[in-house]
């Protein structure tokens, strides 16, 4: 599993400081990178379990609708390059867009 953007909920001071004052709280886990960046995620967690803390994952509140669409950034994948494995809440601003 790869986590390409999270919702900030929890943490926010930290992410904030990691990620930068000045930028948009969309701004700072929209994506894979940024998302590493606001957690402090380096790579003293190579091969950590997702559920040991103190990263872990946690049952959230869910999402209210789940759409599909393909994979961002792999146009070289062949017939895999449409398939929708990319999984993403309905209209959340922390997801980052889809640009073909």
């Amino acid at each position: 599993m790869l986590i390409r953007a999270a919702e900030p909920v929890d943490g926010l001071e930290m992410m904030r400081d990691n990620r930068g004052p000045n930028l948009k709280m969309k701004d700072w886990t929209n994506g894979p990178g940024k998302l590493s960046k606001a957690l402090g995620v380096t790579m003293k967690y190579y091969g950590h379990h997702w559920s040991d803390k103190p990263l872990f994952i946690a049952v959230g509140p869910g999402a209210s609708e789940i759409e599909t669409g393909p994979r961002v950034g792999i146009g070289n994948t062949g017939e895999a390059v449409h398939y929708p494995w990319r999984f993403f809440e309905k209209d959340n601003p922390y997801v980052s867009k889809y640009r073909p």
